[in-house]
């Protein structure tokens, strides 16, 4: 079975990036699991509530077949642009070609471009649509 890991800020992610591709994976029969900077459940900046079961510092990218970084005003508010596991976490993502590293919006992509891959928002959907078509497999 895939696996998809999203990385989500302590607070003030954008709720509609991380629920509704988190949503799309999983009745795709991928599995799917939270990072933040710390485990516990956090508040999106629409209100939705997502609970994070491994820290970003104890995430491996090569568990995942995706690591997706999630945006919105959390993600410089707490610092994840500086944040050395982030950076590492985002590094190890890209180093093996079979993984797929992308994020949900152009801020993220921005922010941390100097560790990674980026991919646009017209790449996004065809980048799940390719780990979607994997997990068929």
């Amino acid at each position: 079975m895939a696996k998809a890991l999203f990385v989500i800020a302590p607070g003030m992610f954008r709720d509609e990036e991380l629920f509704h591709t988190k949503e799309e994976l999983e009745d795709s029969g991928i599995e799917t699991h939270i990072a933040s900077l710390r485990k516990g459940e956090f508040m999106g900046r629409l209100g939705g509530r997502a609970v994070a079961d491994i820290s970003v510092s104890e995430a491996i990218a090569a568990n995942y077949d995706a690591v997706i970084f999630v945006g919105g005003p959390g993600e410089n508010q707490h610092g994840l642009p500086e944040n050395p596991a982030v950076l590492k976490l985002a590094r190890e993502a890209t180093r093996n070609p079979a993984e797929i590293a992308t994020a949900t919006n152009l801020a993220t992509v921005e922010t941390i471009h100097q560790c990674w891959m980026p991919v646009g928002r017209s790449d996004r959907s065809l980048v799940l649509m390719r780990l979607i078509e994997q997990s068929a497999a």
